[in-house]
């Protein structure tokens, strides 16, 4: 037999470098559960069951008739029993993953809201340590890293209470450094529109900057509109799906009125600018999930979650950020620029447009180019952006789903 391909997932050691040692903790993180950013989730690999608390549901605002009435018999370390109210499908988002989780809901007291055991770090294909406060994927990746600081504050030692500003300031959460931006009017015809910049800037670069910016004004996208899209002949995706595969139809979730209201907007808007189409008999379907942003403003994603597991894996290079930062050493400016809705200038293959389907209260609807969620949708937007630039890769740019552009004189900036 041929050897097989072997891949090694290790936990480095600077992983614990910001963590107060020695430490006894459980690994607990914050994660966003059915659009709710849920704290006090504790990771158990010993538990052979998802568990959410009923206080922890009632407070998410979920409806407790969505419970199916399923009881089981939980059984502790120690031998005592518990019933279960029940149990409900809730998604689970984590690292860009969202993950369809069955949950048992159990009404007892708990010093957390939730226990995601066995089936869903299985699912996630992780490996949690608790010595590192981190969970690593297949891929590499890290999930959402635990915050320390809610154990100390119950189990904290009186030799240690000197340490708690420190542990709460090096937990993972911590407070971003704020930088002063002004916002600028580049246009006359549209006072309106304005682009930011840095306000620590000298005079003579910023008038500079203004000048170029206003220059090249109809370079930039300010709405779904403006984007002209990227030619076929250029580039499409395509999903490559397994044909063994059997197609999936996801259940579908139910929503409050004020979250239909933001999907029925959302489908709106990607009606109006030709990026969905109303899909028909679609083999392939997937629910909507709706997550808050930091700004406080929602995104409405696709669970493609089926969908990816159906798709092979591109392997296309991508760029590692370290790298790039590391190039523009020695360079005085550094410019970014973001591409507007970049995935949602490219086709989608026609034959793959209806996997794509998803619901909502009020049809079934399918992208026609390609959007967030999709496994291999960094790849493909990589290898265009590769082709874009091919002759300036390597020199002054660095290219990843944001443009970095590094320049050593107040010429080059963009």
């Amino acid at each position: 037999m041929a050897d097989q391909p072997t891949q090694t997932i290790s936990f480095q050691t600077t992983e614990s470098d910001k963590l107060l040692n020695p430490h006894h903790d459980a690994l607990v993180i914050s994660i966003y559960i059915a659009n709710c950013l849920t704290k006090r989730v504790l990771i158990d690999n010993g538990s052979s069951a998802n568990i959410m608390f009923i206080n922890a549901f009632r407070e998410m605002g979920l409806n407790e008739s969505n419970i199916t009435r399923k009881t089981a018999v939980l059984i502790g370390f120690s031998g005592e029993s518990k019933t279960t109210v029940g149990e409900i499908d809730l998604p689970v988002y984590a690292e860009g993953v969202n993950l369809s989780t069955r949950f048992l809901v159990i009404d007892a007291p708990s010093a957390f809201n939730v226990i995601l055991g066995r089936p869903w770090i299985h699912d996630m294909e992780a490996v949690p340590s608790t010595f590192h406060q981190v969970q690593l994927q297949e891929d590499g990746s890290s999930n959402p890293r635990t915050d320390q600081s809610p154990q100390l504050e119950q189990h904290e030692r009186p030799d240690q209470s000197h340490k708690l500003e420190n542990r709460k300031r090096s937990a993972s959460f911590v407070e971003e450094e704020t930088v002063e931006i002004d916002e600028v009017q580049i246009s006359t015809d549209y006072p309106d529109r304005k682009v930011r910049i840095g306000a620590q800037l000298n005079p003579e670069l910023r008038k500079k900057l203004i000048s170029f910016l206003a220059e090249h004004y109809d370079c930039f996208a300010w709405s779904h509109e403006d984007m002209t899209g990227i030619d076929p002949n250029i580039i499409v995706h395509r999903l490559q799906v397994d044909p063994d595969y059997p197609p999936r139809e996801q259940k579908r979730r139910k929503f409050a009125p004020e979250r239909n209201q933001i999907i029925n907007e959302e489908v709106t808007k990607l009606l109006r600018n030709g990026l969905v189409r109303e899909a028909h008999y679609p083999e392939w379907l997937a629910n909507v999930v709706v997550v808050k942003k930091k700004n406080g403003k929602w995104r409405v994603c696709i669970d493609f979650t089926d969908l990816n597991k159906a798709c092979p894996k591109d392997s296309f290079p991508l760029p590692h950020i370290d790298m790039l930062v590391d190039a523009t050493a020695g360079h005085e400016l550094l410019s970014f620029m973001d591409a507007y809705s970049g995935y949602h200038q490219i086709r989608i293959h026609p034959d793959d447009e209806e996997k794509m389907a998803f619901m909502t209260n009020i049809g079934l609807w399918c992208y026609k180019y390609m959007p967030f969620g999709l496994k291999n949708a960094g790849a493909t937007y990589q290898r265009l952006v590769n082709r874009m630039f091919a002759n300036l890769l390597g020199q002054k740019w660095k290219s990843t789903s944001t443009i970095c552009w590094s320049s050593p004189s107040m010429q080059g900036t963009t």
